[in-house]
């Protein structure tokens, strides 16, 4: 019996290896129909293309590359002309959802769905991102980030300095407050910090309809804004594991989770059935609130960070955050790979190189962004003087007045690619415009991301906000004890180390994240 049992062993083993060769080089074959370089084996790490950048393209010679494992081909590409065409043609080049289903847990949604569903949840959702809305953004951001300050203010003890505090978990609580506000007109407080702390910054003329956000609560004694960080902490937990498990779990944790859950599903069922009574009774409320058609800039010019209007910004000042915001998306995209699969039908045709390729159905393609900012053809680039020696690998805001690369580096084949000029940035003609498909921070076509004007609002409002009344250093160890030119060289090591940890240090939770205590910072109070 033992070698009955054995056997059937062996048997089902050789059986799965060989149907894996057989799938293998059937694979290869389709692959090397492509005529592109090609990796018989997956690449051994999820994040390379964050960590390697565009040089294992530079190695290869090619801006887009295919592996090939038995369970299928995969397309790697940091090219913008194939990424403009996907991005145009979001029919042939689906999401693959299955891959978004830890975002389910209140049902499908505009991240997790495709097709028909797709467009009825963004029909829903837009007019939460109207350019009337964004005023709102705007000025919540301000009054936000200045609460925030008070916080930091109240931390500072006497000194000008504050050392070691989490502003990771700062600035995930001040998303939140601002997408609560602007999503569901629920101001949320700030503990400890009056709700009166940041209208010195925006006035006090909010017409938003809004509820209680300090008292809300959905039922269980949990706070909306409490609730909502932690589903968002814990999307993992609330896709292994079902709702009754979370609940009766011997886990203070676990139950937790559940709370917050419950907490947001009664919250949003009365937030939903007030919302129908205000249509049922007339009532226009945010939805329809005159669609305000002033730019940022002018914004940002009547805005101000207190009564003293000496503190207005300055244009210099504004052109400066929106370059440094770019520049820091450009570095450190939301997104490390934009996974797409071809549809079933047949091959799709894409241009590369001059020439057409013909993509096998359910063929994973992934778009690469850190790959692709980083593509010396199109970007302007100088000679490097740090110790990557990749020019294009630094942080450089002044790399946006840079004029356009050599065309002659392109490989368009006679795609019109176009250009991704910036709204946020005034007569746009004095600055760097990329090529469709060269800078793809919130994606392309018609799958970029919704918020890409409110995440670019209130980007430049909270670091207007934070950086004319502060600054921020890197934590160099023992430096009261160093001479200048030890400083020097030490501050020095320490930045080169911050510069890997924001390599090797990155992992991927919703978005592409620094792991907590890595590169300790310092902010200090401007005098």
């Amino acid at each position: 019996m033992l070698l009955l049992q054995l056997f059937v062993v062996v048997a089902v083993s050789l059986s799965l290896a060989w149907n894996r060769y057989l799938a293998l080089r059937r694979n290869i074959k389709l692959a090397r129909d492509l005529d592109i370089d090609l990796i018989i084996r997956r690449f051994t790490f999820v994040y390379w293309t964050w960590n390697l950048g565009y040089e294992p393209f530079e190695r290869l010679g090619s801006d887009t590359i295919v592996t090939v494992a038995p369970g299928g081909i995969t397309l790697h590409t940091c090219s913008p002309e194939i990424i403009a065409q996907i991005g145009r043609r979001h029919k042939d080049f689906l999401k693959p959802t299955r891959l978004y289903k830890i975002v389910d847990a209140f049902g499908s949604n505009l991240v997790s769905s495709n097709g028909q569903p797709w467009r009825r949840q963004r029909k829903a959702i837009t007019p939460s991102f109207t350019e009337g809305n964004n005023s709102l953004v705007w000025t919540e951001s301000i009054h936000q980030t200045r609460c925030m300050l008070r916080r930091w203010e109240g931390q500072l003890q006497g000194s000008s300095k504050i050392h070691s505090f989490n502003i990771q978990d700062d600035l995930k609580t001040l998303a939140f407050h601002i997408l609560n506000r602007a999503g569901f007109g629920v101001r949320l407080q700030w503990p400890g910090i009056p709700d009166t702390a940041g209208e010195d910054a925006v006035g006090n003329s909010d017409t938003h309809t809004s509820l209680d956000g300090d008292g809300l609560e959905g039922g269980q004694g949990m706070r909306f804004g409490d609730a909502m960080l932690v589903v968002v902490d814990h999307l993992k937990e609330l896709f292994i594991f079902p709702k009754w498990v979370l609940k009766h779990a011997p886990s203070k944790s676990l139950n937790t989770i559940w709370l917050a859950h419950k907490e947001i599903e009664s919250y949003l069922g009365k937030y939903i059935s007030c919302q129908q009574n205000s249509i049922r009774e007339g009532e226009t409320g945010s939805l329809s609130s005159p669609n305000i058609r002033s730019s940022l800039i002018e914004n940002t010019l009547r805005h101000t960070s207190s009564a003293n209007t000496e503190k207005t910004l300055t244009m210099d000042e504004i052109v400066g955050n929106c370059l440094t915001s770019r520049q820091a998306l450009r570095l450190f995209p939301p997104a490390n790979i934009m996974p797409k699969h071809t549809a079933l039908g047949g091959p799709k045709i894409l241009r590369y190189n001059d020439r057409e390729i013909h993509v096998p159905s359910t063929t994973a393609l992934n778009i690469l962004a850190p790959s692709t900012h980083q593509n010396p053809s199109y970007w302007p680039h100088q000679p490097s003087t740090s110790h990557s020696g990749n020019d294009l690998d630094e942080f450089n805001p002044e790399r946006w007045f840079s004029a356009v690369p050599d065309e002659s580096h392109h490989t368009d084949s006679g795609v019109d690619l176009g250009s991704d000029a910036d709204e946020c940035l005034p007569t746009r003609n004095k600055f760097f415009t990329p090529k469709k498909g060269a800078f793809i921070p919130y994606s392309i076509g018609q799958r970029e991301c919704i918020g890409k004007r409110f995440a670019q609002i209130e980007m430049l409002a909270v670091m207007a906000v934070i950086f004319r009344d502060w600054t921020v250093e890197l934590v160099v160890d023992g430096e009261e004890e160093l001479s200048d030119n030890e400083k020097m060289g030490a501050w020095e090591k320490t930045r080169e180390n911050a510069k890997a940890h924001l390599k090797t240090g990155m992992e991927h939770y919703m978005t592409m994240q620094l792991k907590k205590g890595l590169i300790p910072l310092s902010f200090v109070k401007r005098r």
